[in-house]
């Protein structure tokens, strides 16, 4: 399973009779669930060390009635938040060789054995962290193509998932669009790709806490569209008190995309002011 790098909601289903589950050995498995499971009453050891997770949530240990033993050793862990029911009085499991987990973050624990620092830390509340593997950073894609961007993010309590477009515009699971779809756990659709699609997308990964952000890059039929290209702004006069701008989309751009706005730009007089349509 070398290629496995999440385990998402409900990925191990209605699955009684299962006693053990050995997931290990995938440099880039970074991400699972805390839904991961549902209707696996009988499981007893669940095998994760040598992967690359930063965590396992307490509830997909509570979701597993009859689980003894388990094992995360050998993973980069992040000391904080999430991973302190490792150190509550509250669970029996068994953990597999404890004196080879060790925190990978956050840097003051680096290195340090895990137990040490749940000791130190208390916290209830931690930032999001979106998983570097599940994640693309560069795509190359043709026209017409349909595209899914996973974006996985863990933090307590549960983060918000939105994209933001090349264009600036915020997409979460509410909006309404033929052309974009989120889903529940943070994967952005993008159907029928056309060239003015190309750009940066960003996924935002947010609590109270604060916010984590990742950028994938698409390129469409290998061109890349970046702000100065979507739109290019031209200085027509510049004299000693003024200069006349003016502006255009790239021709690859649909103009049906751009969005228009009146801006208003005052000048250090209180009787004068210029106002202009311009697109945001």
């Amino acid at each position: 399973m070398g290629e496995l790098v999440s385990v998402d909601r409900y990925a191990q289903d209605n699955l009684p009779e299962l006693t053990k589950l050995e997931a290990t050995n995938n440099p880039k498995l970074s991400y699972i669930h805390r839904l991961a499971f549902r209707n696996v009453p009988a499981l007893e050891s669940l095998m994760l060390n040598n992967n690359a997770l930063n965590a396992v949530y307490q509830k997909t240990v509570e979701s597993l009635p009859n689980l003894r033993e388990i094992s995360i050793h050998s993973n980069p862990l992040r000391c904080d938040c999430v991973i302190h029911w490792i150190n509550s009085n509250k669970t029996n499991i068994r953990f597999m060789e404890p004196l080879s987990m060790f925190c990978a973050m956050p840097p003051e624990y680096k290195g340090q054995q895990v137990k040490e620092v749940l000791v130190q830390d208390s916290s209830e509340q931690c930032l999001p962290m979106i998983s570097h593997d599940t994640f693309p950073n560069h795509l190359n894609l043709d026209i017409g193509m349909t595209v899914f961007l996973d974006c996985r993010a863990m933090a307590e309590p549960e983060p918000e998932i939105y994209w933001v477009t090349p264009l600036g515009n915020k997409i979460t699971v509410e909006t309404l669009s033929d052309k974009y779809k989120i889903s529940s756990e943070g994967t952005l659709e993008i159907s029928n790709i056309q060239m003015e699609d190309s750009g940066r997308y960003t996924c935002v990964a947010q609590d109270i806490e604060g916010a984590d952000t990742r950028v994938a890059t698409i390129r469409v039929n290998g061109t890349l569209l970046d702000g100065t290209q979507v739109l290019k702004i031209y200085v027509k006069q510049a004299e000693s008190h003024s200069i006349l701008v003016s502006w255009k989309a790239n021709s690859n751009v649909m103009t049906s995309n751009l969005k228009w706005s009146s801006a208003t730009m005052k000048i250090d007089n209180p009787h004068i002011t210029y106002t202009a349509r311009v697109p945001v």
